[in-house]
């Protein structure tokens, strides 16, 4: 019985000590409520920029998946406030707890979406995408109220649900092109309503004020990312462009290495490693060298679109499409180069690309005339 009440007197104490404390950490928190939001934000944008390394890799999919049951979970409890499963388990009680717990998913979701995908992907063509991606994951922080809305929530994990099988389901068929797309979209929609089903048995009568403009959204969303991936907006994944250069010459010294003689830049910009303008004779060669990752076994196709720029008609002209197969599992990319002797001078760019023409990245630079020695150094690719 002493230990009892020495217990209690402990706990009793520290109740005391740490409670002030916890009600200026509230005071504070909520004064600053405006600049922490964006910072934890930022931080938890970083923590996913580190731990998030592959879309093929284990741990990533496991944080990814973790994600998708927590929103899912929450949304779950959020329905079932009041049923009487929910007021069993004090869901109105911990709303607002439920609600935090399915905004952090929610934002980090949309975070590792847009690490994911920008690591795909040319901002040029696919900046829709990605800005989309932006809203959505600002709209975590900034927007609460409307996720109290279940229509809100709902539309949000299902975006979250089709962009992550985007990217999950071409590394587990190790394919991709528009038939695993497809498929992707399928599976997404299968899901989204076995989820219906599932909340239908915890308030059939709930769901069916909900379920038409639930169905709506769901079917013009996935409407919505079908017409973006036709037309090229969203990124090439899982597929991403890892290191682009423009050299004299490139060669093979081993089964593992390559070696590229490049010009060094001239620029005032000391972190410019390679030049920008290429010095060369007339008949003399431009190297192009690409590294491109794909995850394990996935084997496919990409291309150097070359193009130069007409200064007449003041656009950009095709030159020639240079095919190079991608073998997928190294972690800096499968490596492959192309090259075109006897280019006129003038500005010159590169387009790494899918067959479908879905942009990974590109190169520019300027071909010049080669006046007196040029300097080269050499690189191991």
């Amino acid at each position: 019985m002493e230990s009892v009440n020495n217990l209690v007197y402990y706990i009793s104490m520290l109740e005391k000590y740490t409670a002030p404390k916890i009600e200026k950490i509230k005071i504070f928190s909520q004064k600053y409520k405006i600049y922490i939001m964006p910072v934890v934000l930022l931080v938890g944008f970083l923590l996913d920029f580190i731990t998030l390394r592959r879309v093929d890799g284990v741990f990533d999919n496991i944080i990814i998946t973790s994600h998708l049951f927590l929103s899912g979970f929450a949304i779950t409890l959020l329905f079932s406030k009041d049923t009487r499963f929910g007021q069993r388990v004090g869901v109105a009680k911990h709303a607002q707890k439920i609600e935090y717990l399915m905004l952090f998913s929610f934002g980090a979701l949309f975070s590792g979406s847009i690490i994911f995908f920008s690591k795909s992907a040319a901002l040029s063509s696919s900046w829709p995408f990605f800005l989309l991606l932006l809203i959505l994951m600002l709209g975590t922080e900034f927007q609460k109220k409307y996720f109290q809305r279940l229509i809100f929530q709902i539309n949000f994990y299902y975006i979250a649900l089709f962009s992550y099988l985007i990217v999950l389901i071409p590394v587990l068929k190790r394919d991709m092109g528009p038939d695993v797309f497809v498929a992707s979209g399928i599976l997404s929609l299968i899901l989204i309503f076995v989820f219906f089903l599932f909340l239908s048995i915890i308030d059939r009568q709930k769901l069916q004020m909900y379920i038409k403009k639930m169905s709506v959204g769901v079917i013009s969303i996935f409407v919505f990312f079908n017409f973006l991936y036709f037309t090229n907006v969203i990124p090439p994944i899982p597929l991403s462009l890892k290191f682009s250069g423009v050299y004299h010459s490139v060669y093979r010294v081993s089964s593992t290495n390559y070696v590229g003689m490049y010009e060094p830049s001239q620029s005032l910009f000391f972190w410019k490693k390679r030049s920008s303008v290429i010095h060369r004779d007339q008949n003399g060669s431009v190297y192009v060298f690409s590294a491109v990752f794909a995850p394990t076994k996935l084997d496919t196709k990409i291309y150097h679109q070359w193009q130069y720029f007409d200064v007449v008609e003041k656009k950009w002209i095709d030159s020639s499409k240079i095919e190079l197969n991608v073998s997928g599992g190294r972690e800096e990319g499968f490596r492959g180069y192309s090259l075109k002797r006897s280019l006129q001078n003038g500005k010159w760019r590169v387009i790494v690309e899918t067959a479908r023409g879905q942009k990974l990245g590109q190169i520019r630079f300027e071909i010049a005339s080669k006046n007196g020695d040029v300097v080269l150094k050499e690189e191991v690719l």
